[in-house]
């Protein structure tokens, strides 16, 4: 069965449902037509949120004045109060478009980002190369990272730690030639050996 709460900070105006769902309420308002207080009644309707970067978004208006909120987080601080400090909403499923309270929880910016790693939608996650244009694809993926649930070019870790090497030795370093050298090894199968950057 759906269960409906007030939205917090709009009490008597907007209620919000376990299934993410918004409606506002039947409410008289007082409003000044033509030099004159005079009430108008507004009857309770199903609201439709829009996405607000990818977010189910509503606008609430109170006090003649209008402000929108993410539908997931009025979930949240209906069902299971303020945020504490320093969290956020956190999609369990990985569906920012769900704001089911089942699929909701506080939780903080770390969890946030590994769910987004875990699910795939990280930024991250989809690329498939590297700034210095190194397919993001065995065996060219740092080992680490892959434990970690990331991607990360291994031939550009490599040649950044030659790089900084070589630069404190007051050195010049072409950090494409070596991540492309690297990156060619690595597909020959070469791997570095434990502890070291370079063969």
């Amino acid at each position: 069965m759906e269960i409906w709460l007030p939205v917090v900070g709009f009490e008597g105006i907007y209620e919000v449902s376990d299934l993410g769902r918004m409606r506002s309420l039947p409410r008289v308002v007082t409003q000044m037509i033509h030099g004159r207080s005079t009430p108008r009644r507004f009857p309770g309707v199903d609201m439709k949120p829009t996405l607000n970067e990818g977010y189910p978004a509503v606008t609430l208006y109170r006090d003649g004045t209008s402000v929108l909120r993410r539908v997931h987080v009025l979930v949240l601080e209906a069902f299971e109060g303020a945020p504490p400090a320093g969290m956020e909403g956190r999609h369990l499923n990985g569906d920012r478009t769900d704001p089911r309270r089942m699929n909701l929880k506080w939780g903080t910016r770390g969890e946030n980002i590994r769910d987004a790693v875990r699910h795939g939608t990280h930024q991250m996650t989809r690329r498939k190369r590297c700034p210095r244009k190194h397919p993001l694809e065995s065996p060219n993926l740092v080992p680490s990272a892959i434990r970690r649930g990331q991607r990360g070019c291994w031939s550009c870790q490599l040649a950044r730690g030659i790089g900084r090497t070589v630069k404190r030795n007051g050195g010049s370093f072409d950090f494409q030639a070596v991540s492309d050298q690297y990156y060619r090894a690595l597909l020959s199968g070469w791997r570095p050996r434990r502890g070291r950057a370079a063969a």
